[in-house]
């Protein structure tokens, strides 16, 4: 047969596997090229619902030559913020697959060609779309998996710029998430038990995103990890391995909101013990739901086959909420002490880091509930609590260097002229120059070809094409900022 080949932008290991068994492929050749994005800063913001559209109109203000994503869960709520941005005077389109085509187009063309800096979106939006400076994409809800965040969060900063990616969640997110999944999944062509198995699956991908917003982990790490790949020194591009090593020598990787100690944690190393001990007791052989109960004493008669009453773990948890003990649990799984098995019965098993439990310096933490302000901190992040007045979000993000007023005045006028030019040529600004080579531009200021020719993204052919106007616009610049 011919030669078969799979590409995907965001596949676990399992998923990797399948692809490999659906598609009945012969000990194929497996690449992986990296996870890491080390010019994306993310943050995570517990926000109560009430709030987030003050939030994301606070941000889109104080960003107001930025284009940005917001991905919003339902059609209800895109066309609901953006009419909220555009009444207070921030220019915005709506974009989700209840639209007719031609309104679909014209929004995103809109977007594209930076007539409009900010869509707000379903995940209709975004499949084909290459728009290289995107500087933010906000989440307004909780998606269901990693998979899906990390594809609509990584159309920030295609450029290598510096961009961000901000997830806003609250507890009524997770509890919606996990109502729909419970109730609206029918597929007349799966059986019950099938259909079982999907809603299983389902709450697992859903899980390692509950575990993304609660995590006390590197934001960073915990991305990579879901995906199969270890930051290290020794791994990933430049950039990803000065975030490793920093994150080996000082725990701060410099580019999330974790990193920036913005939130307090509970201290939960008695309780991660005592479940990874009961699932020693059990033997592997039964689920969250009942590891639960024998930790908290339960009696029910669901558990009289194994006698938990024998047990070292049986009631050792009985003064701790089971709430607790479940959002402990799914963590564990989510860092790896812990792993879910395939199929109906989701058995709990020891995974990859279990061993590290029972290590004497063992310590573990989850995040508090109620984050605190982070005015005190770097600066970086800023600090975001769960009031629409403490919204003060951050202007830069990992690796951003700062221009001086000459280099923003420069790079703002070369922005002007790019966007003429891609009227003329009726192609999006991107195409002709992106903003990482606005920037190089508006720092080395070239005024000969040979220096127009060692700005960063420029070849002989974009010389040809562009070169003779944008020196024109520096020289320009340059003798108004002597005069």
């Amino acid at each position: 047969r011919p030669p078969v080949g799979a590409f995907t932008a965001t596949a676990t290991e399992r998923v990797r596997r399948d692809i490999v068994g659906l598609l009945g492929l012969r000990n194929p050749a497996v690449t992986v090229t990296g996870f890491d994005r080390p010019n994306l800063y993310f943050d995570v913001v517990k926000l109560e619902t009430k709030y987030k559209a003050a939030w994301v109109a606070r941000y889109v203000a104080d960003h107001p030559d930025e284009s940005g994503i917001v991905y919003c869960a339902t059609r209800k709520t895109t066309e609901a913020l953006t009419d909220t941005l555009n009444q207070m005077g921030h220019p915005a389109v709506a974009y989700h697959g209840g639209m007719s085509p031609d309104a679909r187009e014209a929004a995103q063309r809109d977007f594209i060609t930076d007539k409009v800096p900010v869509v707000v979106a379903t995940n209709a939006f975004g499949m084909g779309i290459d728009k290289s400076n995107v500087r933010y994409v906000i989440h307004h809800n909780l998606p269901e998996s990693i998979e899906a965040y990390y594809q609509e969060a990584g159309r920030a900063g295609r450029d290598g710029e510096p961009s961000r990616c901000t997830l806003l969640w609250n507890e009524s997110d997770i509890v919606t998430r996990r109502r729909l999944l419970d109730n609206d999944y029918e597929n007349e062509r799966l059986t019950p038990e099938e259909q079982e198995i999907v809603r299983q699956s389902k709450r697992r991908l859903l899980d390692g995103m509950v575990g993304y917003c609660r995590t006390t982990d590197c934001l960073h790490r915990y991305m990579t990890r879901y995906f199969g790949q270890e930051l290290s020194p020794n791994a990933g591009s430049a950039a990803g391995e000065d975030i490793a090593a920093d994150s080996s020598q000082s725990g701060r990787c410099g580019a999330c909101s974790n990193c920036e100690s913005t939130f307090e944690t509970i201290d939960v190393t008695r309780v991660a013990q005592a479940i990874s001990r009961c699932v020693h007791d059990v033997g592997q052989r039964v689920g969250s739901g009942k590891i639960v109960k024998i930790l908290r004493g339960s009696r029910a008669q669901d558990l009289a086959w194994l006698n938990p009453e024998r047990m070292p773990t049986f009631g050792m948890l009985k003064d701790v909420n089971e709430a607790r003990v479940r959002d402990v649990l799914s963590q564990m799984a989510t860092d790896g002490y812990l792993s879910i098995a395939e199929g109906r019965m989701p058995i709990v098993m020891f995974g990859a880091r279990a061993a590290e439990t029972a290590a004497p310096d063992f310590h573990y933490e989850i995040k508090q509930v109620e984050r605190k302000s982070a005015a005190a901190g770097s600066g970086r992040s800023g600090g975001v609590a769960d009031t629409a007045d403490s919204a003060n979000v951050p202007g830069d993000a990992l690796g951003s260097y700062i221009p001086d007023d000459d280099e923003e005045s420069l790079f703002q006028k070369l922005r002007e002229l790019r966007r003429t030019i891609a009227q003329e040529i009726g192609k999006p600004p991107y195409i002709v120059f992106s903003d990482k080579t606005l920037r190089d531009m508006a720092r080395i200021k070239p005024v000969t070809n040979a220096q127009f020719l060692a700005v960063n993204g420029v070849g002989q052919h974009k010389l040809d094409l562009y070169g003779q106007r944008f020196m024109q616009t520096i020289a320009s610049f340059n003798a108004g900022s002597a005069s």
